[in-house]
This record gives C-alpha cells, structure tokens and sequence, in this order.
C-alpha cells in the first residue's frame, strides 16, 4: 500500500502520544479502513485524531455509520 510506505513514524509518535489530530487525502476514498488499522492499531493514534477526506467518493453504508 502507498499510503504505509510514506509514513513519517515521528509523526505517528507524536499524534499517538498528544491525540494531535492526522488528516489523511485518499484520493478514492476507498482506504478508510486499511488507514484506520494502520494509524490506530499499529501505531497508537486514537481513533478520533483521524481526519479522512473523501469518503463521500465510496458511500459503504457498512463503513459509514
């Protein structure tokens, strides 16, 4: 995945530990999930420090709650 690959892990550090919010562009929309996992189970941020963009481009009724 694109988006793993040019994460900065000092960022992540940094949002995990002071809840500073991330905002995220998938351009698609379609990577709400895989996005979720890696910020928020991988790496610590809490999950209402995520901020995605387009989400509107893949209307999942099952994603969006």
């Amino acid at each position: 995945m694109v988006f793993r690959r040019r994460l900065d892990r000092r960022v992540l550090a940094a949002a995990a530990a002071t809840g500073v919010p991330i905002g995220i562009h998938p351009e698609a929309g379609t990577a709400a999930l895989d996005v979720l996992e890696v910020l928020c189970a991988e790496h610590g941020v809490p999950p209402g420090s995520v901020v995605l963009g387009h989400l509107h481009r893949f209307p999942d009724s099952r994603i969006h709650q």
